[in-house]
C-alpha cells in the first residue's frame, strides 16, 4: 500500500500535485513552467 506523505504547512503544493497527476508529463510541464512564471 502506496502511503500519501501530506505537507501541513503548504497544502496547496498537495492540491496542484493532484492536479499534476492528471496530466500528460507534456502539459504537466507546460503547467509547471506557467507557475513557476507566476510566482515570485
Amino acid at each position: 500500500m502506496e502511503q500519501t506523505r501530506q505537507n501541513k504547512h503548504f497544502p496547496f503544493y498537495d492540491f496542484y500535485a493532484e492536479i499534476l497527476r492528471g496530466l500528460t508529463d507534456e502539459e504537466a510541464g507546460r503547467m509547471t513552467k506557467r507557475m513557476c512564471a507566476y510566482m515570485p
